[in-house]
C-alpha cells in the first residue's frame, strides 16, 4: 500500500474506540481524584494519587500512540496492543481478587478488547506495519 492509501475501516474503529477509551478513563480518574480530595482527615490518599498519577501517565501514552497511528507507525500499533493487553489483564485481575466489575471497568474492558481485536485484523497489519 502506497502513501494515499485510506485507512482501513478496522484503524479507523479502533481510533474512535482509542479515543472513547481516553475520554471515559479521563472522567473516571477526575472523579477518582475529586473524591480522594474530600477524603475525611487522617485517610491516606497517597496510593490513591500514586494510581492514579500511573494512570494518567497511560492515558497520555495511549494518546500520543493513537496519534501515531495516522501517520502509519508499525510501533504505535504494537505499543497500543500491549497497552491494551496489560489493560485487560488488569481488569481480568482485578475480577480474580474479588474486585467486582464495576461499569467503567466494564467499558474499559470491552473497549480494550475490542481495539486489540481491531489492531490485528489483516487490513489493519498490512495498513500499518509498512
Amino acid at each position: 500500500m502506497d502513501e494515499a492509501t485510506p485507512m482501513p475501516r478496522p484503524v479507523r474503529t479502533a481510533r474512535i474506540l482509542l479515543w472513547i477509551y481516553i475520554v471515559v478513563m479521563a472522567l473516571v480518574a477526575a472523579l477518582i481524584l475529586f473524591f480522594a480530595g474530600s477524603a475525611p482527615a487522617g485517610v491516606d490518599t497517597s496510593q490513591i494519587y500514586l494510581i492514579t498519577g500511573w494512570s494518567a501517565a497511560l492515558l497520555v501514552l495511549t494518546a500520543f500512540l493513537t496519534v501515531k497511528l495516522t501517520a502509519r507507525r508499525r510501533w504505535a500499533r504494537f505499543g497500543l496492543i500491549a497497552i491494551m493487553a496489560l489493560n485487560v489483564l488488569g481488569y481480568v485481575a482485578n475480577l480474580a481478587a474479588g474486585g467486582g466489575l464495576s461499569l467503567p471497568a466494564i467499558v474499559g474492558l470491552g473497549l480494550a478488547i475490542g481495539v486489540i481485536v481491531h489492531l490485528f485484523r489483516h487490513d489493519s497489519r498490512a495498513y500499518l506495519d509498512q
